[in-house]
């Protein structure tokens, strides 16, 4: 039971936390998405790349063109591995997923407190309303620190 002053309060906190859940579920999603992109990508290239390296060896009409295909295919390998070091989107699928886990938790708190038969006090809108900032912030920093460690350059981190 919620007091009537408190009610427009907790509804809030509810949809905000809904919200967020489905906009960290987007992102975890997308994450995940680009993360497995990248690695099936190298892995065919690389699979091709040797497919066509012993092609190359069998037939020799088409050798050069074969080596120079060779050589295109794992300059994009190398590409596709560098965005996706720059990027590490496997690191952002895995802070979006935690994050969401632990809104997952904060959702079923108050929906555990709400079919109880118990007053949801003030204090304990309050005390939900600072884990769901809690978690955001937590989100934000992993995020903060992430960027900072993708943007940073190989020397400049030894200079730390």
């Amino acid at each position: 039971m919620i007091a009537d002053s408190e009610k427009e309060t907790f509804l809030f906190l509810k949809k905000s936390i809904s919200d967020r859940i489905t906009s960290v579920n987007r992102n975890r999603l997308y994450y995940r998405r680009r993360s497995f992109y990248a690695f099936i990508s190298t892995t065919i290239l690389a699979a091709l790349t040797t497919v066509l390296l012993g092609i190359n060896s069998v037939d020799p009409d088409c050798k050069e063109f074969i080596r120079i295909a060779a050589l295109l295919i794992s300059s994009v390998i190398t590409i596709v591995n560098a965005y996706n070091s720059y990027f590490n989107h496997k690191e952002l699928w895995l802070i979006n997923n935690q994050a969401l886990n632990r809104f997952y938790k904060l959702q079923f708190e108050i929906e555990f407190l709400e079919k109880g038969h118990e007053n949801i006090t003030p204090d304990k809108i309050n005390e939900l309303r600072e884990e769901y900032q809690k978690i955001i912030d937590q989100l934000n920093s992993e995020w903060d620190r992430h960027r900072a460690t993708s943007y940073t350059k190989p020397s400049d981190k030894s200079d730390s």
